[in-house]
């Protein structure tokens, strides 16, 4: 079964109202995804992360010819040769292009063999996940938080039982909004916080005391990612579990994460950290250090599926809400890349179901529904 041809997808779609966090805001949605297919018909979608523009070109001038003729079912041999390829860009849109590539090899091989990607991974530990909401995003004005509780009351009504908000702005602002909604939603609905590595280490040391009494299950990316004396910093004197490391490509650098840092959660996104192969170095490396993984999931369908496949085979966890782990992100904000294969919502429960279909599960998925929003596509045959 031979890859015979590669193609990419770079998605864009205009959002209605602009949307931000705290390192301000976008106009638009985008998205890359990758389709690969054999000479036996089989074909596989994959997903990189959010770099479309240099992502897809590195795809289509550095890996794509590099593909074509190899056996689709070498994933292993494949992903290591690719690493080897990076060359000076060791973390980034090198590792997004690996990651594509892997996701897309997992749905072709396991289509092709009858299975779901759990199933070849090894078989679903869990056939349902508990999913939060991730959003509202902020908006513009004067009150970054305006129509937010009516917004995220919407989502409990909808069955979610757990959201993350982003915050930013004055921490004023942002700790009368936090305990409002704390009380709105009573005991009974877990609250996270996505601060989107937007503040100084000691804005976030203040803004998370503030929050000492609202219960957050996390707080996510309170200081840039990188800045490692930051997190240890925020991490030791935080009450609220520290999450973060939704845009680290490699397992050396959640290696030296944990190791340099006190965080609770690391958050790996399959289209970052090199697909279900690089992930699952990452979770290795988590359970020899005891630290809980739950995905960060963020961009179109495709990505979300892996995600969920992924989730089926993580191990159970021993952190303080074992009982809903672990969690799925689900995006809820303006995305018409969620909606390829219809609208995703949680059951009665707070749960989404892993789909039954082969693969990630998107035996419907075709080019053509790609076309409201192509921005640019090629082909490597």
């Amino acid at each position: 079964m031979k890859i015979a041809t590669v193609e990419g997808f770079h998605l864009v779609a205009p959002l209605r109202r602009a949307e931000g966090n705290a390192l301000g805001f976008r106009s638009t949605r985008q998205a890359l995804l990758l389709r690969l297919t054999t000479d036996s018909g089989v074909s596989g979608w994959g997903e990189a992360g959010p770099a479309p523009y240099g992502t897809s070109a590195y795809l289509n001038h550095v890996i794509a010819p590099t593909l074509i003729g190899r056996d689709a079912e070498a994933i292993g041999p494949i992903w290591h040769d690719l690493m080897k390829r990076r060359g000076y860009d060791r973390q980034g849109i090198s590792v997004m292009a690996v990651s594509a590539v892997d996701i897309a090899l997992h749905d072709l091989v396991a289509k092709a063999r009858g299975l779901s990607v759990a199933e070849m991974l090894g078989g679903a530990l869990r056939t349902s996940h508990f999913a939060y909401a991730s959003g509202p995003y902020l908006v513009q004005g004067e009150d970054p938080y305006a129509g937010f509780l009516d917004e995220i009351l919407g989502f409990v009504d909808a069955g979610f039982r757990a959201v993350k908000p982003r915050v930013g702005g004055a921490n004023r602002a942002t700790v009368q909004f936090i305990q409002e909604l704390r009380r709105q939603l009573g005991d009974g609905i877990a609250l996270m916080i996505d601060l989107n590595g937007g503040y100084s280490p000691q804005d976030a040391e203040i803004l998370l005391a503030a929050l000492a009494n609202a219960q957050l299950i996390w707080a996510e990316e309170p200081v840039a990612l990188d800045d490692l004396r930051g997190n240890a910093r925020v991490a030791s004197a935080s009450k609220t579990p520290i999450a973060t490391g939704e845009s680290l490509s490699t397992v050396q650098a959640f290696r030296a994460l944990v190791e340099k840092t006190s965080v609770s959660i690391i958050q790996p996104d399959l289209t970052v950290c090199g697909g279900y192969t690089g992930m699952q170095h990452v979770v290795g490396l988590a359970r020899a250090y005891d630290v809980t993984v739950i995905p960060h999931v963020w961009g179109s369908v495709v990505g979300f599926q892996a995600a969920l496949q992924m989730i089926a085979v993580l191990p159970d966890s021993s952190n303080s809400r074992a009982e809903m782990y672990p969690w799925v992100e689900l995006d809820c904000a303006e995305n018409p890349f969620m909606t390829l294969q219809g609208t995703v919502r949680p059951d009665a429960r707070g749960r989404i179901e892993l789909p039954n279909g082969k693969g990630l599960g998107l035996e419907f998925l075709a080019p053509e529904h790609l076309s409201p929003w192509l921005a640019q596509s090629w082909r490597v045959c």
